[in-house]
């Protein structure tokens, strides 16, 4: 049964697929743009290290809305800043 891997947070090519070196080290890349998950001989553990990241959009989104609240004095900003990191910590 095949892994179904999460695209490439990098390029909208998204050439994604796990590979074997070798070696016998496996990793999981783009073939696009180079991005990789690192290498170990445990297949499961680079398909859990790609697919597990974590979720790129959201801290975009955030950092995006981060951005509108330039203008602010600098202790309300480091307000919001202080509350973004909390969210992607997940606290």
């Amino acid at each position: 049964m095949k892994t179904e891997l999460r695209p490439c947070p990098h390029c909208p090519q998204s050439m994604v697929d796990i590979y074997q070196d070798h070696n016998e080290f496996w990793t999981v890349g783009c073939g696009a743009c180079g991005t990789h998950s690192g290498i170990s001989k445990d297949r499961d553990v680079v398909l859990k290290s790609w697919n597990n990241r974590p979720q790129t959009d959201k801290a975009v989104e955030m950092l995006e809305e981060l951005n509108e609240f330039l203008g602010l004095s600098w202790p309300a900003l480091h307000a919001k800043i202080d509350a973004v990191i909390k969210e992607l910590k997940g606290e």
